[in-house]
């Protein structure tokens, strides 16, 4: 049966679906903080099943007639993406291969958590949120002395400060264009398309390049509007976060309304393309 790979973060994989499930233990659970850290200890079959038939991709495939393959793990990043993406590139069958665009902050500074080099193996594969935690929190004192030597500077400051956030600028258009090179390879194997990051505070990043621009997958709103932009199209929603209908979970991930028309967006996008 043809297949399609998603590859996505928390959005992706459905965290929070199970919330929905009109039993008295998750009708419970909504009163209570419910992000992953408290979810995943109170896993069981009918959670794992319903999150997984609600979720996107599955709602997707099976519009189309295929079947979905996701991580089997909650989260994900560009650097996880490659990974993910090239176990399975070899796959029979894989139509598309559709990557949901997480936070750049989140990845490893030369994208891949397999490199040799001295910086990643020293810093045990240190993504762009763990060198803010370092300079911020004066934690892992080796990693921030690290980087303010790179800086060219002697200590924390005004001067440090500008120079890093241009280093951190010129870092994630590096790390665009290595995974968009990754891409153009997976795309000998089958069709790449993306949908935008939900981190609408992202600027000037992968989301922006002309390859990624014209394989983005518009999002179809109540209206049957689309949008490029997950800003733009989520604005369209009076309610889109979990938080907002349970606001004691704290848990800011797409409702079941989000993933259903997450899924038309991509069913409506990828009829007559694969």
């Amino acid at each position: 049966m043809d297949k399609i790979v998603f590859a996505g973060d928390s959005f992706t994989w459905g965290e929070g679906l199970e919330l929905f499930i009109e039993n008295d233990k998750w009708i419970s659970q909504r009163k209570k903080h419910s992000e992953w850290d408290e979810l995943s200890v109170i896993q069981d079959d009918e959670s794992v099943e319903f999150r997984e038939s609600h979720r996107f991709p599955r709602l997707a495939a099976k519009e189309l007639g295929m079947v979905e393959i996701v991580h089997k793990n909650n989260g994900g990043s560009l650097s996880s993406y490659w990974k993910f993406m090239d176990d399975r590139k070899n796959i029979p069958d894989v139509k598309a291969f559709v990557i949901q665009l997480s936070q750049a902050n989140r990845d490893a500074i030369h994208l891949t958590w397999e490199c040799k080099c001295d910086v990643c193996t020293k810093f045990d594969w240190a993504n762009i949120d763990d060198l803010f935690s370092a300079i911020k929190n004066n934690s892992r004192k080796p990693l921030r002395d690290y980087i303010v030597s790179v800086m060219g500077c002697d200590s924390v400051g005004n001067e440090f400060y500008r120079r890093f956030f241009l280093w951190l600028s010129w870092q994630k258009r590096f790390i665009s264009n290595l995974f968009i090179e990754y891409c153009k390879m997976l795309e000998e194997r089958a069709p790449v398309y993306f949908i935008d990051t939900w981190d609408v505070e992202e600027k000037n990043w992968i989301n922006t390049t002309p390859y990624v621009r014209e394989r983005m997958i518009p999002l179809v709103d109540r209206k049957g509007n689309y949008h490029t932009s997950w800003g733009n199209w989520e604005k369209t929603f009076d309610v889109k976060w979990i938080a907002e209908m349970f606001p004691e979970t704290k848990n800011f991930h797409p409702t079941p309304e989000l993933h259903r028309y997450l899924a038309k967006s991509v069913v409506d996008f990828l009829t007559d393309k694969i």
